[in-house]
């Protein structure tokens, strides 16, 4: 039973806070940004976490609680995708320009196939929750997508929406996930999305840029938000990550500002020793395996820590160690894993 266990925690694409602490600071002073969130997903099981920075501690909690925005030409993609499983006749004619080219006016003539009904029931059929049916009936489908009248999501719901092109389940049909996602693809290679592409890796995804809505006046701000929702599939690696830039400063790059971070987090997931070591891991390389997994855990890496004492505690392809067992579980819950402070506190303290 240890052994199934084991292998859950440490194959398995459970993600952790890689440390992108520092980088997003730097990310949010280059851009000169009110604040910078990325949400990182594993789409093939759909784990994931949500890194915040920001030095306001108010906006940090507007974060953590539900940190609403209008998701501007990043809906686009759900809203043909619904088009698209309702009548995939709009395929040819008008996918390119509503997907690549972002479209108003193409969206205009093909959002009218959708009922209003079905516009709402198709919306939290992604996991949008944030929108009303009185408000889509009484605005149609400016409620979606119109700054006056936009729908508000938050950055998770986005990148959830966007991890079904990547990895198709039930909520569309299958041909119109792989239509999307081919798509989205293009989007990259011929939109302002190019900027995203790693070597190796095969990047999909959509910009938007949306005023901010003041929350006194209920009225379009003269700050903005910088969104890119997006997946990076690879290797052993299969990503949805959604980047969201709060109010940046520098002109010049601001269009650019949340592909470049996104193109950064993926670099840092490649990069970052605990998943290079479930990597090795997976080949049989348990010294290599473990001289990963726990360099990862010196740097704050709780998971990785975590199963090094599930390593040590059950003895697979190790020496049981109770003693190291007992340090490793220390260093995950001084990192901040609850279930590993459980353990230590009741089994080993």
């Amino acid at each position: 039973m240890k052994k199934t266990i084991l292998l859950l925690f440490i194959i398995s694409s459970v993600l952790n806070a890689v440390d992108f602490g520092n980088l997003l600071q730097i990310e949010k002073q280059k851009y000169h940004a009110k604040g910078v969130a990325v949400v990182v997903i594993d789409s093939v099981n759909s784990s994931g976490y949500f890194v915040y920075e920001d030095s306001s501690e108010k906006l940090a909690k507007k974060f953590t609680k539900n940190y609403l925005f209008e998701p501007g030409n990043t809906i686009i993609p759900v809203l043909f995708a619904l088009i698209l499983d309702k009548d995939n006749k709009y395929k040819e004619t008008y996918a390119k320009d509503a997907i690549i080219y972002s479209s108003s006016k193409t969206m205009d003539i093909v959002s009218k196939i959708l009922k209003t009904k079905d516009l709402y029931n198709g919306l939290k059929k992604f996991g949008f929750n944030h929108i009303s049916l009185k408000k889509l009936k009484r605005n149609g489908y400016k409620q979606i997508y119109s700054g006056e009248f936009g729908m508000q999501t938050n950055l998770l719901e986005l990148t959830m929406a966007y991890r079904i092109f990547s990895f198709p389940c039930d909520i569309i049909k299958k041909e119109t996930a792989k239509e999307m996602k081919k798509l989205l693809i293009e989007a990259v290679k011929k939109d302002t999305g190019k900027n995203a592409q790693i070597k190796g890796m095969l990047i999909g995804g959509k910009t938007g840029t949306t005023l901010i809505t003041s929350r006194k006046t209920n009225k379009n701000s003269s700050q903005y938000n910088v969104i890119f929702i997006g997946f990076a599939n690879g290797k052993g690696h299969k990503y949805t990550i959604g980047v969201l830039v709060i109010n940046p400063k520098i002109k010049k790059l601001t269009s650019k500002s949340a592909i470049n971070i996104f193109r950064d987090v993926v670099k840092s997931l490649l990069n970052d020793p605990f998943e290079l070591g479930k990597q090795e891991y997976k080949k049989g390389h348990i010294k290599k395996a473990i001289k990963l997994i726990n360099k990862a855990c010196n740097n704050g890496n709780s998971l990785a820590c975590y199963n090094l004492a599930l390593l040590y505690e059950s003895g697979q392809d190790v020496k049981p160690d109770l003693t190291k067992a007992k340090k490793y579980y220390k260093k995950s819950c001084e990192n901040g894993f609850e279930l590993a402070c459980r353990i230590y506190k009741n089994v080993y303290k």
